[in-house]
């Protein structure tokens, strides 16, 4: 769970990344072209952020620890 949450905070944190005030300025720039190296900055962010999305997901899904182990009500 405590990775679940790092995840999150490190996907929040390399999203504000891509909204720099510059990036905002070149965005609404006029539909000027950002520089070839700033596209790929904002791809490699973008694809760490999916990556560490799944990897949160398959940690959801599939139990590091095993199965959790549930009591049977005592009748």
């Amino acid at each position: 769970m405590l990775a679940k949450l790092v995840l999150l905070v490190l996907v929040i944190l390399a999203g504000m990344l891509l909204f720099t005030p510059e990036a905002m300025a070149d965005a609404t720039a006029g539909g000027a072209a950002p520089a070839a190296g700033r596209q790929w900055e904002q791809v490699a962010v973008v694809s760490c952020q999916l990556a560490m999305l799944l990897s949160a997901t398959a940690l959801s899904v599939f139990k590091p620890r095993g199965r959790v182990g549930r009591r049977r009500a005592r009748s």
